[in-house]
């Protein structure tokens, strides 16, 4: 019994802490998939412990089936409560992108590096600068920008105090060319390799940890 009552504990820590196990995750060097799954793995496995032990020491007076519906109610229920808390959405672990040749002049407006296309008052965008800030403090020899469309001064303020001193904000430059690469889907990501015309554009549900990974490895 004591057994069992120190696995539900130690499943509950684990949705409790589901973020703080994540960010310890990435602090020891995982990559930002595993960091991602991490909480999740370590929640199925206290859950599939506590379903042992349960059959073990709670459910061995009951008979077969009567024991495969309260495990499966366990299982079921668990699992349920854990992905309420906290979902897994579809774009968090994609990688989706659209590859792209700049000519001539058309790469002038952009940096090389990870830049990403903000829209003032944004909500999406705000949430994806809390992901930016954390990618650049745990690497801060990448190169990333943000960039605000519709020349708003007031926006691009918000952004730079949102934003780590890491990341460099500015207005975009050439906003008609800007708008129709991106097909005006705010946050978009553009990825540009140092000294190479070909670049990557991920929109808001594609860029997930993978598309944060492989960037990584460029």
């Amino acid at each position: 019994m004591t057994r069992v009552i120190t696995l539900v504990l130690l499943f509950t820590l684990a949705i409790v802490f589901h973020g703080q196990i994540e960010t310890a995750s990435q602090n020891v060097g995982l990559s930002f998939t595993l960091s991602k799954m991490m909480p999740y793995v370590l929640q199925a496995v206290f859950l599939i412990i506590l379903l042992i032990e349960s059959y073990r020491h709670l459910l061995d007076r009951f008979s077969n089936t009567l024991r495969r519906v309260i495990g499966l109610l366990i299982l079921a229920v668990g699992g349920g409560i854990a992905f309420a808390v906290h979902p897994i959405y579809q774009g968090d672990f994609q990688h989706e992108y659209k590859p792209v040749y700049f000519k001539g002049n058309s790469l002038n407006d952009l940096n090389d590096g990870l830049t990403m296309i903000a829209l003032p008052g944004c909500p999406y965008c705000y949430e994806r600068v809390e992901d930016l800030n954390r990618f650049v403090e745990l690497y801060p020899n990448q190169e990333v920008f943000i960039q605000v469309v519709n020349q708003d001064s007031l926006a691009l303020e918000e952004y730079q105090e949102r934003t780590s001193d890491a990341i460099h904000v500015s207005l975009v430059k050439n906003e008609p060319s800007v708008k129709l690469l991106i097909g005006e889907r705010y946050p978009s990501f553009i990825f540009i390799s140092s000294g190479n015309h070909q670049g990557m554009i991920w929109n808001n549900n594609g860029f997930g940890v993978a598309a944060l990974d492989f960037i990584l490895e460029q």
